[in-house]
C-alpha cells in the first residue's frame, strides 16, 4: 500500500471457505483509507476512524436487518390465544401421553385458573412461581397466570433449594403453584420468616378452580405486548442468579409472521425443553399461537433415542427443536428421526460440522435444518441459519441472520459497526430484547443499552458479551465469549457463579473453574482450588455442600488441588498453566474394584463413556462426570455388549 512518504505491506490470514477475492479487496480498500487518514492527519487516533462506506453501513445496518413485517404490537399473549382458539376450539392444542386437550377446551380451563388466581389477589405484573414438568396441566397453569396479568416463574423441580429460596424472595412471588410430586420440597415456606409465597396444591386446588367461570377476563395491560410475561434465572457472575424480563412480545415475535419458519394450523411440534430453560418458550408459544399441536415429550422418551423416534413418527412432527447436544446424540444414535420431518433446529452451544454434514448429506435430511443462536435476554432467539450443506474443511456453522421482528449487529468497542471479516461484539436489538434484570438496575443499565440504529423508537438493543464477525453473505460466524460464560450442554453457565459458591466455603481459599473438553468432545466443568491449611480439602463434603447452592449441571466434575493457583503478571490466573485433571481428580470413593464377570463388563463400559482409566464398582456416575446425555451411551452400550436393554428410568 503506497502512501505519502512511505510504502506498507500489510499481511494477514482468512479462511477461503468464507472470504472470496472481492470481499479481501475490500477489506484491504479499508485498511489503505484508514492509512491515509493518517498520513493526511499525523495525530488522528486509529481508532477514531471510520472505515465503513455508506453503502456498507447502509447494509449491515439496514439491509440485513430488514426483518420487521406486521405484527400485532399492543396484543398480549393471552389475546393473541384467545384469536387461534375462537378460530380451531376444536383442533387438538396440547398430547401428553394418552391425553389430549382441545384448544377450546385449554382457554376454558385457563380461563378457571385465572379466575382462582384473581380471587387469591393476584395483581396485574404479579409474578406467579410454577413448579410442574411438561404436561397439560403446566401448559394450562401459565396461560391462566398470563390471563390474570401476572407473569410466570418457572422453577426447575432439580434446582436445590438454596437457589430455589433466593428466586422466590427475589421475586417476592405471592404464589406458588406446584404439582403434587413436589410438594414436599417447599414443607419450608410455611415456617419460612424471609419468604411470605404462599403454596398451592394444583390437584387439590382444582375442587375450587373449576367452579370459576371459564370466560375470557378482561385484564387490560397497560403496556400491552411490552408487559412482562415471563422470569427466566440464568447464571450470574456475581454468585448469585439473575431474573431475565421477557416481554410478552418477545415470545410472540417468534411465532407470528417470521422469518425462519412456517407453520401452519394442526402441524405438530415436540416440547421437549424444561420450562425454566427459554427453548420452552419457543415450543410453547410458536404452537399455540399458530393453531398447531404441541406434544409433550416426558424425559424417558427424550434421552432414549428409539422411543424418541418412536414418538416423532407416531405423531408425525414436523418441527424438533433440540439443544445442540442433544442434536449431537441423536445424529450419532437415531439418525433416522430426521427423516420426515419440516424442521429440525437446535442450539445452545457451538455444532459439530461433522455431524450437520453427515445428516444433510445423508438420506435422513429433513426439509430445514435450522441453527439458532439467541440468548434469554433476546427471548430465546437472535438469529438462525439454515444448512443445505457443509464444504470439505468447514470448521464452523454460522449462526446466521436475524430472526423476525429483531436486528443483530457486530460493533467495536465505541458500538460502531465493523467492516466485514473483523471480530466484534454482538448486539441484538428489536421486538424480542427483554425489560432488563429483575432488581439489579446497575447491570441492566450495563449491557441493556440505547439502540441508535433501530427502526423501534424506545427498544433498546443487549450487548451479548459474545464475539463475531460478519461474513460476505452478511451471516454471522460466531467467535466465542469476551468473558468467563460458558455453554454446557446448552446451560448457560457464568464461571465466576461456581468460583463464589466455591469461595463461600471455609475449606476453599481461592479457586478458578474451568471448562475442559474431554477426547470425544464433551465438555466438563473442572475446578482448582487452593486451601487455607495448604491441604487437599475432602471433595465429597465439598460437592455435596455444592449440590445446595447450585444446580447439578453447575457443580465441576473434577477438582484439582494447588498449593498456588498460577498469576500472570498481570495478577491474574494463569488458566495456560493449568494442567489437565488427574483421574484422581474425578474420583470420591475409595476403589473398589468389580468382583465378576458382570461387573467386569458394566465397569468396561462406564469407563469408555466417562474415558476413566479406572472406576469403581460404588463410585457415583454423575459424580465422575457423567450427565444425562452420556446415560444413553451407557444403556446403547450395555445392550450391544451385554445383549441386555435396561429401561433410563431404571439405569438411572
Amino acid at each position: 500500500i503506497a502512501i505519502p512518504g512511505r510504502d506498507l505491506i500489510v499481511r494477514f490470514s482468512y479462511d477461503s471457505h468464507l472470504f472470496d477475492h472481492d470481499t479481501i479487496d475490500r477489506i484491504l480498500s479499508h485498511i489503505e483509507n484508514a492509512l491515509l487518514s493518517v498520513a493526511q492527519d499525523p495525530k488522528v487516533i486509529v481508532g477514531d476512524i471510520d472505515i465503513l462506506s455508506d453503502d456498507e453501513r447502509d447494509q449491515v445496518l439496514n439491509h440485513w436487518n430488514h426483518t420487521f413485517s406486521e405484527f400485532p404490537d399492543n396484543a398480549t399473549l393471552p389475546q393473541l390465544f384467545e384469536q387461534i382458539a375462537t378460530q380451531h376450539g376444536d383442533k387438538v392444542a396440547v398430547v401428553e401421553g394418552e391425553r389430549s386437550v382441545s384448544y377450546q377446551h385449554l382457554n376454558a380451563t385457563a380461563n378457571q385458573v385465572a379466575q382462582y388466581l384473581l380471587e387469591q389477589g393476584i395483581q396485574v405484573g404479579q409474578p406467579v412461581a410454577t413448579c410442574f414438568d411438561r404436561s397439560i396441566d403446566m401448559i394450562t397453569v401459565i396461560l391462566g397466570i398470563l390471563k390474570a396479568g401476572g407473569a410466570y416463574v418457572p422453577i426447575d423441580p432439580s434446582y436445590p433449594e438454596d437457589r430455589v429460596q433466593y428466586m422466590l424472595e427475589d421475586t417476592q412471588a405471592p404464589l406458588l403453584l406446584c404439582h403434587a410430586n413436589y410438594m414436599e420440597r417447599f414443607d419450608y415456606l410455611a415456617t419460612s420468616e424471609t419468604i411470605s409465597t404462599r403454596l398451592v396444591h394444583y390437584q387439590n386446588a382444582w375442587d375450587d378452580i373449576r367452579n370459576f367461570s371459564d370466560q375470557n377476563p378482561s385484564i387490560e395491560l397497560a403496556q400491552g405486548g411490552r408487559s412482562l410475561g415471563l422470569i427466566i434465572y440464568t447464571s450470574g457472575s456475581t454468585g448469585k442468579p439473575k431474573g431475565v424480563l421477557i416481554p410478552q412480545e418477545g415470545a410472540a415475535r417468534m411465532a407470528i409472521n417470521t422469518n425462519y419458519m412456517d407453520l401452519q394450523p394442526g402441524q405438530r411440534v415436540t416440547h421437549a425443553a424444561n420450562l425454566s430453560f427459554d427453548a420452552a418458550t419457543f415450543e410453547i408459544w410458536a404452537t399455540l399461537l399458530n393453531g398447531c399441536q404441541l406434544i409433550v415429550v416426558d424425559k424417558d422418551t427424550l434421552l432414549s433415542p428409539p422411543d424418541f423416534a418412536k414418538l416423532v413418527q407416531q405423531h408425525q412432527v414436523n418441527l424438533v427443536f433440540l439443544t445442540t447436544a442433544l442434536f449431537h446424540l441423536l445424529s450419532k444414535q437415531q439418525p433416522s428421526l430426521f427423516a420426515d420431518l419440516d424442521y429440525i433446529m437446535f442450539g445452545g452451544e457451538a455444532c459439530d460440522p461433522n455431524l450437520v454434514r453427515d445428516l444433510v448429506a445423508s438420506e435422513f435430511k429433513p426439509k430445514h435444518v435450522i441453527n439458532h443462536y439467541g440468548p434469554s435476554e433476546n427471548s430465546t432467539f437472535g438469529t438462525f441459519y439454515e444448512i443445505d450443506h457443509v464444504l470439505p474443511g468447514q470448521t464452523s456453522i454460522p449462526i446466521g441472520r436475524a430472526v423476525g421482528h429483531s436486528t443483530v449487529y457486530i460493533l467495536d468497542s465505541k458500538q460502531r459497526p465493523v467492516p466485514f471479516g473483523v471480530p466484534g461484539e454482538i448486539y441484538v436489538g428489536g421486538r424480542g430484547v427483554a425489560k432488563g434484570y429483575l432488581n439489579r438496575p446497575e447491570l441492566t443499565s450495563e449491557v441493556f443499552v440505547d439502540d441508535p440504529f433501530s427502526m423501534l423508537t424506545g427498544y433498546p438493543m443487549y450487548k451479548t458479551g459474545d464475539l463475531g464477525r460478519l461474513l460476505p453473505d452478511g451471516n454471522i460466524e460466531m467467535l466465542g465469549r469476551a468473558d468467563d460464560q460458558v455453554k454446557i450442554r446448552g446451560f448457560r453457565i457464568e464461571l465466576g457463579e461456581i468460583e463464589a459458591a466455591l469461595t463461600s466455603l471455609a475449606v476453599i481459599s481461592d479457586t478458578c473453574v474451568m471448562v475442559k473438553q474431554d477426547q470425544s468432545g464433551n465438555k466438563q466443568l473442572v475446578a482448582y482450588y487452593e486451601t487455607p491449611d495448604a491441604v487437599a480439602a475432602d471433595i465429597a463434603e465439598v460437592r455435596a455442600k455444592l449440590k445446595q447452592l447450585l444446580p447439578d449441571y453447575m457443580v465441576p466434575a473434577a477438582f484439582m488441588f494447588m498449593e498456588r493457583l498460577p498469576i500472570t503478571p498481570n495478577g491474574k490466573f494463569d488458566k495456560r498453566a493449568l494442567p489437565d485433571p488427574d483421574p484422581d481428580a474425578y474420583l470420591v470413593a475409595e476403589y473398589v474394584g468389580p468382583r465378576n464377570n458382570v461387573e467386569e463388563g458394566l465397569v468396561a463400559i462406564w469407563q469408555d463413556v466417562l474415558e476413566l482409566p479406572q472406576i469403581g464398582i460404588y463410585d457415583d456416575f454423575f459424580e465422575l462426570g457423567g450427565h444425562s446425555l452420556l446415560i444413553t451411551k451407557v444403556s446403547s452400550r450395555i445392550k450391544e455388549k451385554l445383549n441386555v436393554e435396561l429401561p433410563l428410568r431404571t439405569l438411572f
